[in-house]
């Protein structure tokens, strides 16, 4: 499919003049002016709010025309009517930037390999990508090596995640705004068997360190039988090596304090999000987006993955097809 960018009709006031004007607060107005209707090349609005949901349910609609047997016109207006009746908005990337060649999706899970090359030339350059275009980053660093474990390239010893993820806190969250619009969201998460998750549950004591980041522990529901039970576990290494045992119950009353104290970490549960994962044959998921909603495996088949659960939760809850509808046209609209 060939992406075309939005080109504002020259006949659209006529072209709406019978359809319905969407009733909006001053404060909304103020909001969408500011956020989403489209600027020309000195930031003024260029559009108003009726002519934005034209051209979001346009840009979807548009991919009907890759199919024989769907009339775009048709789903241009069924969408527009959604929206400005209030049944239903897409995401903020959606509203800001359909047919301006910005990705339309908002969040992401991005890998975190155990390499400068992992963590940096991917894991740091994709976040920031994605933040500059809208979009909210989730990482799981439990891949990466503990504190003083040995780097055999350099015979040095390794600094572990938690400054790692300092660095990503400052490079996306204060340096990288989304979309030049509002700062980054971001969420980090480390499994309970790695040997640095007493470093990581409380990295935020500090007041403003880590402030661009939610941090949830992953556990499973073995560490909380463990807790239960008030028994001891193995803290792993990267290698699968067992490093040594420490108090579950122990660990997770760090885990409460803090939560009290700071607002985090919070905790995910890993195994019972993979047990519901609706396409295994992807892969296994690994961490979240910062809003906690959304679960996926990696960023190059995250968008695939994560409308079919979408859709496979929307069928669950007997979702109304067109909502469904909109969803399969959102996904090809993204890239």
């Amino acid at each position: 499919m060939i992406k075309r960018l939005y080109e504002k009709p020259v006949d659209l006031e006529k072209r709406l003049q019978d359809w319905k004007e969407p009733v909006i607060s001053e404060i909304g107005k103020g909001i969408l002016e500011q956020r989403y209707l489209m600027k020309d090349e000195r930031g003024e609005v260029i559009e108003t709010p009726k002519e934005m949901f034209y051209r979001v349910a346009h840009v979807l609609a548009g991919v009907d025309s890759e199919y024989g047997d769907f009339n775009p016109e048709k789903t241009e207006k069924e969408f527009y009517d959604l929206m400005v009746n209030g049944e239903f908005l897409p995401n903020s990337p959606t509203l800001r930037g359909a047919g301006l060649g910005i990705n339309l999706s908002a969040c992401y899970v991005v890998p975190i390999e155990d390499s400068r090359e992992g963590i940096f030339k991917e894991g740091l350059y994709n976040a920031v990508e994605i933040q500059a275009h809208g979009g909210g980053t989730g990482f799981n660093f439990s891949k990466l090596r503990h504190r003083g474990a040995l780097i055999k390239s350099t015979r040095g010893k390794a600094s572990g995640p938690i400054p790692f993820i300092g660095i990503f806190d400052h490079a996306i969250g204060d340096t990288i705004a989304q979309g030049g619009t509002r700062q980054g969201a971001n969420m980090g998460i480390l499994r309970y068997d790695h040997p640095d998750i007493e470093e990581f549950i409380s990295c935020k004591t500090e007041d403003g360190k880590m402030r661009n980041f939610n941090l949830s522990v992953g556990v499973t529901e073995e560490f909380m039988e463990a807790v239960k039970k008030r028994e001891d576990y193995f803290l792993i290494d990267h290698q699968g090596k067992e490093i040594k045992k420490v108090s579950a119950q122990e660990v997770f009353g760090k885990i409460i304090h803090n939560a009290w104290k700071n607002g985090d970490p919070g905790i995910i549960y890993l195994d019972r999000i993979e047990r519901n994962n609706p396409t295994p044959q992807v892969g296994k998921i690994e961490g979240v987006n910062p809003c906690g909603e959304r679960s996926e495996e990696h960023t190059s088949e995250l968008q695939s993955h994560s409308f079919i659960s979408y859709a496979v939760f929307c069928l669950k809850k007997k979702t109304p097809v067109t909502f469904l509808y909109i969803l399969s046209r959102l996904l090809p609209s993204s890239f």
